[in-house]
């Protein structure tokens, strides 16, 4: 008697799980405010190309008053701030905390520059400034352009909080007046080259994409006909094998340029017009094959070239 067998058959079925995300690029964009004194709703991950619009942030909250947005360390004058998802963004709602009541409030973000009022100067350590000044009073307020941290990075003015752009301005007081000077972060750009001229480096503002070049694809040399440098990319960059290159610009960086030496190689025969295959331009340290022919007819059907050497 036999034994029998039952033949089951099993089935393995695979789920594949696809993340939607992956299907389009997506950014990240994170909100908050600087000092941390309040939630804003709005961090989250957008889809590339969109626009998200903020919250408005609130103009005061307790002994703090709004001074402005920031985006990736920008200035904006939008409230509420509407923000481009043309890659991650960091939104942050600036609040300056005075501790004054009344009076004129003088004072810069970030405390970096001297402020100098009615010609007397003001250290930074010293801000915020308060005056009790009348009502109708005319006041001289001056600030520094620039003000440098370290030989990378800087501070430079870019407005008062109500949008005036004068360095060295007269104002009208007010009842309750403020003047805060609001200062933005720049960075310096080292693009650096043995071999040609690049465009774009220097001072840029942190937080935004700089581009910058290398003006020739080839540099001739200066001391040897014979001789070039060819452009091979950027050490860093969005673009590292294109001449145009662009950087998200978030801290104090430096890009080189990398090239390869070329010599020329020219071939030379004893035969009038006769040119021998595999001259040129060639990379230094390239075996190159030159290719001569055993024998031909001249044009003059009297005449032989026989390949000697």
């Amino acid at each position: 008697m036999f034994n029998k067998i039952l033949l089951v058959p099993i089935f393995f079925m695979a789920f594949v799980v696809i993340d939607a995300s992956a299907q389009s690029d997506v950014y990240h964009l994170t909100v908050k405010s600087n000092p941390n004194i309040i939630f804003i709703d709005g961090s989250g991950d957008y889809k590339a190309g969109s626009t998200v619009t903020l919250d408005g942030a609130p103009e005061s909250w307790r002994e703090y008053s709004f001074v402005g947005w920031q985006i990736d360390g920008r200035w904006s004058t939008e409230n509420p701030l509407v923000v481009t998802m043309d890659r991650s963004h960091t939104a942050e709602a600036i609040y300056d905390k005075t501790g004054i009541i009344g009076g004129v409030v003088i004072d810069t973000i970030p405390r970096i520059s001297e402020i100098t009022v009615d010609g007397t100067i003001y250290l930074p350590n010293e801000l915020p400034l308060h005056f009790n000044w009348a009502t109708n009073s005319q006041h001289v307020i001056g600030l520094e352009a620039a003000v440098n941290e370290g030989f990378d990075t800087r501070y430079v003015f870019d407005s008062w909080k109500d949008q005036n752009k004068i360095l060295l301005r007269t104002v009208l007081i007010e009842s309750g007046d403020e003047f805060i000077a609001l200062y933005k972060t720049q960075h310096n750009l080292k693009a650096i080259s043995d071999h040609g001229t690049v465009l774009g480096s220097g001072w840029q503002d942190a937080g935004s994409t700089v581009q910058f070049e290398i003006d020739s694809k080839i540099i001739e040399s200066d001391a040897d006909d014979n001789v070039r440098y060819v452009f091979t990319g950027w050490d860093k960059g969005d673009y590292q094998k294109s001449t145009t290159n662009s950087i998200d610009f978030v801290n104090p960086t430096t890009v080189r340029a990398e090239w390869k030496e070329q010599n020329k190689l020219t071939l030379q025969t004893n035969v009038p017009d006769y040119v021998i295959a595999g001259g040129g331009w060639n990379t230094v340290g390239k075996s190159v094959t030159v290719i001569a022919e055993k024998e031909f007819d001249s044009p003059d059907s009297d005449v032989k070239y026989v390949f000697e050497k």
